[in-house]
């Protein structure tokens, strides 16, 4: 089977996927495995729709967004409501599933904003479960790279955001020449006992990425994390 040249998937060494959109790619690596039903249904979702609707065309809408709130294409994420930097945020081609989604917002063409869950319950010795366990403070170098594969991030720490204990990694991803902010978290509340992890994550050109990180980081301060469970893959 040919599988959409525009799919590359990279294996997170604790176990989940990060989707990332690849010209190059042209199959999946051998050792793949789906973890949850979740994000089995994402992937599906992603590669089993026709060219024309996987591409954006002239002919597509994007929808223009100026704040996350907990409805239509936001209702999945972990986000009751949060305001967005300033700038026209579009959002094309969002992809939910069950419990799982991928969803991208674009500013000025070269910033991007990435929500992310695959709806897999964390392992219990994974990287992500030792990390995101540790009180506010810098992470080890080792850490840092364990947590992604890619060597994308060589410098992290953790820290409460609104009452959520989260893991900030930031990086360079060379290939494409692009700096990264990402936020690791439970999609649950901390104290639920169900750990789905997910990720938020900022990236721009560096000379666009340090222009735009301050009100980036501002709008981090405006979210608003759900208060209940919403996703259990145990009640699937």
């Amino acid at each position: 089977m040919t599988w959409p040249r525009f799919i590359r998937l990279e294996l997170k060494r604790n176990g989940i996927a990060d989707l990332f959109y690849d010209a190059a790619a042209t199959s999946f690596p051998r050792d793949f495995k789906y973890h949850s039903i979740g994000a089995l249904a994402l992937l599906l979702l992603i590669v089993c729709q026709p060219a024309a609707a996987q591409n954006t065309t002239s002919e597509e809408k994007p929808i223009y967004v100026s704040e996350i709130q907990s409805r239509d294409w936001f209702q999945s994420l972990p986000i009751t409501s949060m305001t967005l930097p300033v700038g026209r945020w579009l959002l094309y081609n969002p992809q939910n599933s069950i419990n799982a989604y991928n969803l991208s917002l674009t500013s000025r063409s070269c910033l991007k904003i990435d929500f992310c869950g695959y709806g897999a319950l964390a392992l219990e010795k994974s990287q992500f479960t030792k990390s995101i366990s540790h009180a506010p403070g810098q992470l080890p170098l080792e850490e840092v790279i364990a947590l992604n594969s890619s060597g994308w991030f060589l410098t992290g720490h953790t820290e409460d955001l609104n009452g959520k204990r989260v893991i900030v990694l930031e990086g360079h991803d060379k290939e494409r020449n692009l700096d990264l902010y990402r936020l690791e978290f439970n999609h649950n509340p901390d104290k639920s006992g169900v750990c789905i992890p997910a990720t938020l994550t900022f990236t721009a050109p560096p000379s666009e990425y340090r222009q735009h990180i301050m009100g980036f980081k501002t709008a981090l301060k405006t979210i608003r994390w759900i208060e209940n469970v919403g996703i259990d893959p145990s009640k699937e």
